[in-house]
């Protein structure tokens, strides 16, 4: 998934600190990780989970995606 700007909630950037996540390897997961999960329903934008791995580490981050700006949040 290609995007314009990573745009990161609160909630998001305690987590990624709690389980020692930088934005590079969020970065690696949503360029090439795999989408194992779709919340269509999910407001304001859909949601999709993504599997991807940083070096042999799991990462699953859920994301939203603006298809008119090209943002992910």
């Amino acid at each position: 998934m290609k995007c314009k700007e990573i745009i990161y909630s609160e909630h998001a950037i305690t987590q990624m600190f709690a389980r020692t996540i930088k934005k590079p390897d969020v970065e690696i997961v949503i360029d090439t990780g795999e989408e194992i999960e779709t919340y269509p329903d999910d407001r304001p934008l859909p949601s999709k989970l993504l599997l991807g791995f940083v070096g042999e580490r799991p990462i699953h981050i859920v994301v939203a995606y603006d298809e008119n700006e090209k943002d992910v949040f």
